[in-house]
């Protein structure tokens, strides 16, 4: 077999980035870039798959941030390689090209090949796998395979020991990035308050079946009676104000740091609009709404994963 020629992907995926940074400077819509860049890297990994001669029991899936639709400017590319357990051993050293390929285009890949019984089995012990599967979104190739794969999820899922297991994580994390210079210099995800809270509400909630597809629908949850319509748009906010920040790190550092540390928080600050007045530099008053932010994101966080309506 003759593998493609990565030029014209590359060129199609530069080329395209350059168009969803540009329209993204003009509007500052986190939102739609993020989604942006998942529909154009979905288009450009399908383009690749249906362009090798691979095994039909086999299927492309976005795991992780890619799953859920969040992709920043320099977010990995999280996929799954999912493998019907009667494919046999000789077949899997096809994909070898295609992961290469991959690599070429300029698509920051991590990956994981794995047969169906792998992924249930693998997923049951290890509460990250789990998490990444359960935001599991089809890319390409066979759709009842993936189908499978969710529904041995669904089955096997332990709604009250998976939501034990994230709040005992979300502490762990929270003990992590307690230090005062930490707080100083917040990570944007992993911080108390940050973009990892708001997805634990969304993991957790998925998981009891409250919302039937990855990301944030804000809307299913307030069906649900898990919060109110005024906590959704609290937290639709601060969250496009973090994701706003998070995107231009990215940008100002050229590549993926989620710290905000100082020698980058006046940058951002004019980037994002955000002047001094008469006593308080630019950088000061944008850290102040990042603070007023996670403070809300704690509580609605807490608030939420309180109610006994999400388990």
């Amino acid at each position: 077999m003759t593998i493609p020629d990565a030029g014209n992907w590359r060129h199609a995926l530069k080329e395209g980035r350059a168009a969803l940074f540009a329209a993204y400077e003009a509007q500052q819509r986190a939102h739609h870039l993020l989604q942006g860049l998942t529909r154009l890297t979905d288009e450009i990994l399908r383009d690749i798959w249906r362009s090798h001669d691979l095994p039909a029991r086999s299927a492309l899936v976005a795991v992780g941030g890619y799953g859920r639709g969040e992709m920043y400017p320099h977010s990995d590319v999280d996929l799954l390689i999912l493998l019907d357990d009667g494919l046999p051993e000789p077949e899997i050293n096809r994909f070898e090209s295609l992961i290469g390929l991959f690599w070429d285009v300029g698509l920051p890949i991590g990956h994981s090949v794995r047969r169906l019984s792998e992924c249930l089995s693998e997923s049951a012990g290890d509460i990250t796998i789990q998490t990444n599967l359960l935001e599991a979104r089809h890319l390409a190739g066979d759709t009842t395979l993936f189908q499978r794969m969710q529904a041995g999820l669904a089955a096997q899922m332990d709604t009250q020991a998976f939501f034990q297991a994230k709040s005992l994580e979300q502490k762990a994390r929270h003990g992590r990035q307690s230090e005062v210079a930490l707080l100083l210099e917040p990570n944007l995800k992993e911080s108390p308050g940050g973009l990892r809270d708001i997805q634990n509400i969304f993991w957790v909630c998925r998981a009891a079946g409250l919302t039937k597809k990855p990301g944030h629908p804000l809307g299913d949850l307030i069906r649900a009676g898990v919060m109110c319509e005024a906590e959704a748009r609290a937290l639709a906010t601060d969250c496009s104000l973090i994701s706003n920040m998070r995107i231009r790190l990215h940008l100002a550092v050229n590549r993926r740091e989620d710290r905000m540390l100082y020698e980058f928080q006046e940058r951002i600050a004019a980037s994002m609009g955000v002047h001094a007045d008469a006593s308080r530099r630019a950088s000061e008053r944008l850290m102040q709404r990042y603070y007023r932010a996670s403070r809300r994101i704690s509580l609605i966080n807490h608030l939420v994963l309180d109610r006994k309506s999400v388990v």
